[in-house]
């Protein structure tokens, strides 16, 4: 079922899939909760994988009336344990073993990786950092010796992190590259990249675009030291932002975490940039059936900075309450936007307006909310005059017509947006006229009611945003 014009929400929620929801039945649950975007993550997943999950994905959308897009996160040059059971296993304090590459060793890491940068006394962090670990010695340029710090349970697959070393891997590896080629056959809509560090590093992904012959934009998840440091050169060049909180509060000290979240929403917010903020937004949630107090309000401050998106990883991917997180990140989100509807708008009416698409963008959201008037409607081939809108913030609903369902798909990242699939339109007279008969049959218009309409003329050439019109239904 669509969602309903009074549960209107304009924070994105992205969902990871996992086995706690990787049947149909959980993903149409997961849609009428509110899932805007699902996120298939290939750390944990093979080919036929991915080939499963955009299928089911696919026809659950389908049977829910949704629009869905879905983002194929690359796993990167993550370090991850390998070849522990399901169980895992403990680590004591001051408890000493090898850690490497090789066989032989008490745990093992893939993908294969030299240690040559890793000194004495480097600090290795596991499972996001719950787990700490001292390098006693390099046994050989793949296996070191590990003295256990602050030790737990290590379960299966988890990431190892060394801080402040820079190991020398390529930001997209070979399997990602099969993945990526893959995914874009299987339809994906978005593509993230892990582990970017420079703007240079988005080049191998257009390069299998060209080979493809298909593109999608891509998403720069910024979780190294050196992608903070050349945060607005990514911006620029990428499509998107992820603030991958996880790796982010492992390679930096934690108290600098809250600070470059709200830095990179920001300048997100200033380029027209979507973002997402991601990881422990509800953790608790992965075991307990409802948030900590400081879960709550860690959304609720994203969503006030003017995050896109929030998205949950474990909670849903491996959690025992998917459909439950779901739903009360949607709660939280409602409630936020309701508070702040008014000063998200106000504090974005001063961006740069530099070229007629955001000069067109911005007037029509100074027009509506002079007016008060409830919808904008973009009609966009490419999605770019959508974004332009959701840029500023409006108080008003805006709706993207597109005969493209790639880019309806594509702008479920984009605060504020709903996207309409609709048939291709000749004229001028004939778009408008469509607008009216679509926004009348969802009811977020009446007869005799006005709304800001854009768009490009002439009719089907992209980027070319040049129409601004207040029309009034039935005139």
């Amino acid at each position: 079922m669509i969602r309903k014009v009074d549960m209107y929400r304009k924070t994105k929620i992205v969902v990871t899939i996992g086995p706690a929801t990787s049947g149909r039945e959980t993903m149409r649950q997961l849609l009428a909760a509110g899932m805007d975007m699902a996120r298939v993550n290939t750390s944990h997943t093979d080919r036929q994988g991915i080939t499963d999950m955009v299928t089911d994905l696919r026809v659950a959308a389908e049977a829910e009336g949704r629009i869905l897009g879905i983002l194929l996160d690359l796993a990167g040059p993550k370090i991850r344990v390998t070849g522990l059971s399901d169980e895992g296993r403990s680590l004591a304090e001051e408890e000493v073993f090898t850690l490497g590459a090789e066989s032989g060793v008490d745990i093992r890491v893939r993908p294969d990786v030299t240690f040559q940068a890793v000194e004495e006394d480097a600090r290795v962090m596991l499972d996001d950092g719950r787990l700490e670990l001292k390098v006693v010695a390099r046994e050989s340029s793949s296996v070191l010796r590990v003295q256990v710090v602050y030790g737990g349970h290590l379960k299966a697959n988890k990431g190892v992190n060394f801080p402040g070393v820079a190991l020398g891997v390529p930001t997209m590896t070979a399997r990602d590259e099969e993945n990526l080629r893959h995914g874009l056959a299987q339809g994906v809509d978005w593509v993230a990249l892990s582990f970017v560090r420079s703007p240079e590093d988005r080049q191998a992904i257009d390069k299998v675009f060209e080979e493809e012959g298909r593109q999608v934009p891509v998403m720069a998840k910024i979780e190294k030291p050196e992608a903070v440091a050349r945060l607005d050169e990514i911006i620029q060049v990428f499509d998107g932002i992820m603030v991958a909180r996880g790796d982010l509060g492992v390679e930096m000290p934690l108290e600098q975490v809250p600070i470059i979240q709200k830095h990179i929403i920001e300048k997100c917010n200033a380029a027209g940039k979507p973002v997402i903020t991601a990881t422990q937004l509800l953790d608790s949630m992965v075991t307990a059936p409802s948030p900590t107090r400081a879960e709550v309000n860690d959304v609720a401050n994203a969503i006030y900075d003017g995050t896109d998106a929030v998205m949950l990883s474990g909670e849903t991917a491996v959690g025992d309450y998917p459909v439950k997180a779901v739903e009360t990140l949607h709660a939280i989100a409602v409630t936020t936007e309701e508070a702040t509807a008014d000063a998200s708008g106000r504090r974005r009416a001063d961006y740069q307006t530099q070229g007629v698409a955001a000069s067109i963008s911005h007037a029509a959201c100074s027009i509506a909310r002079e007016r008060g008037l409830p919808v904008i409607v973009t009609m966009t081939h490419t999605g770019s005059t959508a974004r332009s809108v959701s840029r500023f913030r409006p108080k008003s609903r805006i709706m993207a017509f597109s005969p493209f369902l790639s880019t309806c798909r594509q702008l479920q990242l984009s605060w504020g947006v709903t996207p309409l699939h609709v048939d291709e339109y000749a004229s001028t007279d004939e778009m408008i006229a469509r607008a009216e008969q679509l926004l009348l049959e969802k009811g977020f218009v009446r007869p005799g009611d006005c709304f800001v309409l854009t768009a490009g003329v002439p009719i089907g050439q992209p980027a070319t945003t040049n129409l601004l019109k207040v029309q009034q239904v039935g005139q």
